[in-house]
Formats: C-alpha cells, structure tokens, sequence
C-alpha cells in the first residue's frame, strides 16, 4: 500500500511544484511572477499538462484544468499531477492552488478532493507482480499543501484508503479470494475498528430457510456464508440502516454457464467490497450513524451437486422461486441478506448493492450507476451525496409491472424474468419481494435503494473515467455512501 505523507513546513525553493491552473488569463494573472514568466506564451488548455525545469533544476509541473472547476476536475488533477511527477521520478512535490478561488468554506472540499485523486493514483494496479515484472517503482509521496486545505486533505486520505481497499478485493482473483477469504478480511477489519462481527455458515443458514445463498452456494468446495457487521460507536439502540452486498466471489454462470467462460467474473464480488470499505469508512471518519452490512458471500460453481434449471427454493421469508437461469444468482443471495436482515434489525432504510445485471451497463453505461427505490426522499438524499463524491448516479423505474414479471407459475418467483426487456428492472423488481416483512404481498414500505454497479464498478480504461481510474475496479460507492451516512444524522 502506498503512504501519503503531508508536510507541514512551506515548500522549498527546489522542491518539485505542481500548479493546478484553470484555463483563461484571469488565472494565470494570479500566478506568482515567476511561475507567470516561467508560463509566458506556453498554450494550456484544460486537458493539457507542461512540465518545465528552471536553470536551477526545479521542476514545475503545470496541469491545465477547467475555469471554475469543481471538485471532480480537482481529483482529477491530481491524478495527474501524481503521473507526471512519477515520470519524473519526483516523490516530494508541492501543491501550488493559488491561481484557485480565494479562500472560502470550500477549502475543505479542495483539500479532500486532491487527497482523494493521490489515493486512486497510487493505488497498486498490479498487485501480484511476480519476478518477470519490472521492478515496482515506490508509490509513497510526500506532499506540501497551503494549511487552509489540511483538514479536508485529511479526511480525503482517510477516504481514499477505504476506496483502496474496495478496489483491492475486488481486483483480487478468485482462487484467494474466496467467500472464506472475503469474512477473513471483513473480520480484521472489524477487529481493527472495533466492530460486533457474527458469520452465519451454511448449517445455520439452512436453519434459517436461506435457501437462495445455499443453492448459489452448492457447487463450491467452499461453502457460502453471511457476514454481518455492525457500526455503531454511540452505543444508542436506534433503528439502524441496513447495507447488503452481493459478494460473489466468482461467478461461472452455472449450468447456465457463461458464453465467454466467465472472465472478469473476480469483480462480481464489488458490491460486497464496496459496502465493506464503506465500514471501514465510517470507522476511519467516526461518523456516528449506527450501520449494519451484511456480505452474503458464495460461489456459483459447476458441480454434481450445484443447484439446476427447475429446482425450487425457499427463501428465508417464505418466498419460492423457481430457478430459471442459474446465472441469475446474485438475486438469490442478496434476497436471503434482505430479508433476514430487515426482519432482524427493523432498520430506518436498506441499501443494497451489486453488479446484479448486464441491462443496466447497456442502459447507462461506465460511469453512472442505476438506482431503483421506492422511496423519493431517500433518492434525493443519495443524489446530493453522489453530487458531493462526483460519482453519478440515476433513477429508473421501479413499479408492480415489473414485479409481475417475476411472478412464477409453480412457484411464487422465478428467479430470471422471460421477457429480457427491462432487464435490469426485473432483477431489481426480484429484490422488491424481500425488503421487509409487507414486501412479499406489495412494494416494500421500508425505505430502499438498490444500486446496480454492473457499469461502473470496473473502468475498461482511460475513455472511461477521463483518467481517473485505470483499467480495473473503482471502488464506486465507498464516497458517495459514506457522504450519505455521514449525515444521516442530521435528516
């Protein structure tokens, strides 16, 4: 893992500068005089990056960025602030923001959002290099930064780590991370942070009735499981709010096994990643909004003893499905988390996540992530949030129609709707049955959203992200989560 270091003294005269300059001459004639001389008749645009070097040496980097630039464009500029100094072999640079806005109650934002884009650049994209790998240049940085943009700058590195580690499992292949690989992390995680951890394994699942998480489950040497954390550092008994992740730790497909053999398919763990390091999150932030996330982890693996097309199952609250697509399988996890976990906690709102379907990615693509709810407020609250974090998000339709669709004929479900038109609505219109304790009869009452990241939970490269991300998982959802439950409390 890479350190961030900030200092606290100015910047010398020969330490390394990066200028994040938005376009335009009102800009530049903020800059300090000789970094004006040094910039004198050299075009910058807002998506060009020059570097100079004075007699002496110095070396200043300058990163064009967009007039009145909002945080998204200063994360981003400082991705690329750290490529170029790294091409330079420059580890100790100073931030100079002076050609910036004067100082306001943004400050904050500023300094979180540099720290962030630090964090996502120096994250390890090729973790398991082995010995015919170039040798790993040092990812550590040393930074420099005006002291009004500390205390955010702070909170960005805090936040950025916990993105990481969402990136990490999820980057990690499957014969390591398995579902019992996955509560291994969950538990030092926990134990670090100080947090209740419970595991229900496949014997007291299948007490439970959990008959979707052992189904998915029934081809692996490994068995599934639920993990259930809790954060609540008030120690007050209020409802709390409820997160699920889908964590498939691989997803073959089944017997409906997958046209291109399932490549890419470590990733079908992220939404369990995602809710994992928004825990981690909470905790490095001490937000004080009492959170309990549930992984339900499982393999969907091709076996004699896997589950088949026309089996039945019944879930923990009674429902049965119809299996039609064991590809389907996320579904079948998550609605067991659902609704053991509303029954068992009452929380004041549920939040699922998971790359549960292809449709959305065609819907909406890369960068913006399908929401469904059934309720308006609690939208609104997330819209503000992924404003905040720069990470977009987008409603789409939820409603008995679709819930219709997954009605079965010798079930009461089948799991994989026959109509493939609003794919990705019927998967969320599955879910629908499981969230509180009136949702098999109508729409859930309790409070939910469910968001599919098939998109935007892996960048296929730079066109995707304008090169925030490299090709690989993002970690979507750790910030714009946490911006949420951090002011849960004050709704």
């Amino acid at each position: 893992m890479s350190v961030i270091t900030l200092r606290r003294s100015k910047a010398s005269a020969t330490q390394a500068v990066a200028v994040l300059l938005p376009a335009g001459e009102v800009a530049r004639k903020k800059l300090s005089a000789p970094l004006a001389a040094a910039l004198k008749d050299i075009p910058l645009s807002a998506k060009q990056t020059r570097t100079l070097v004075d007699a002496k040496g110095r070396v200043t980097v300058f990163i064009g960025i967009e007039e009145n630039a909002g945080t998204a464009a200063l994360r981003l500029g400082a991705v690329r602030a750290v490529k170029a100094m790294q091409e330079l072999n420059v580890g100790d640079f100073a931030f100079d923001l002076f050609a910036l806005a004067d100082e306001s109650p943004e400050d904050a934002a500023v300094g979180q959002a540099l720290a962030e884009g630090l964090a996502i650049a120096t994250f390890d994209s090729k973790p398991f290099a082995g010995t015919a790998s170039a040798a790993k240049a040092d990812a550590s940085l040393k930074i420099t930064l005006d002291p009004r943009f500390h205390a955010g700058f702070k909170t960005g590195l805090l936040l950025g780590q916990a993105v990481n580690t969402a990136r990490m499992l999820s980057t990690t292949p499957p014969n390591i991370a398995t579902p019992e690989w996955m509560t291994a992390r969950a538990k030092d995680i926990a134990k670090t942070h100080g947090m209740p951890i419970r595991v229900i394994g496949a014997a007291e699942a299948k007490k439970l009735s959990m008959g979707g998480l052992l189904a998915v489950g029934a081809g692996s040497v490994t068995p599934p499981r639920m993990v259930v954390m809790e954060w609540n550092p008030s120690k007050k008994k209020t409802a709390p709010v409820l997160l699920v992740g889908k964590t498939m730790t691989y997803d073959s497909g089944g017997l409906s096994i997958k046209a291109d053999g399932g490549k890419g398919m470590k990733v079908d763990k992220a939404g369990g990643c995602t809710m994992l390091a928004v825990m981690e999150a909470l905790a490095l932030l001490k937000v004080k909004t009492r959170v309990v996330c549930i992984l339900a982890a499982a393999e969907n693996m091709i076996d004699s003893t896997c589950y088949r097309l026309d089996d039945v199952i019944t879930h923990a609250n009674g429902v049965t499905c119809e299996i039609t697509n064991t590809d389907a399988e996320g579904r079948l996890v998550l609605a067991d988390a659902l609704a053991w976990g509303t029954k068992t906690y009452k929380p004041s709102a549920v939040i699922d996540a998971a790359t549960l379907t292809g449709g959305v990615l065609v819907a909406l693509g890369r960068t913006i992530t399908g929401v469904f709810s059934n309720n308006d407020e609690l939208v609104k609250e997330l819209e503000d949030a992924s404003r905040q974090a720069d990470e977009r998000v987008w409603r789409l339709p939820l409603d008995e129609s679709l819930r219709d669709q997954m009605r079965a004929g010798v079930a009461d479900l089948h799991n994989s709707s026959p109509y493939r038109y609003s794919h990705a609505g019927t998967g969320a219109a599955y879910l629908s049955f499981f969230v509180g304790e009136d949702a098999p009869k109508s729409m859930p009452v309790t409070p939910w959203l469910h968001l599919d990241l098939a998109g935007t939970a892996v960048s296929d490269g730079d066109h995707d992200w304008q090169g925030l991300y490299p090709k690989g998982p993002t970690g979507w959802g750790v910030r714009t989560l946490t911006a949420l439950l951090a002011g849960w409390e004050k709704r």
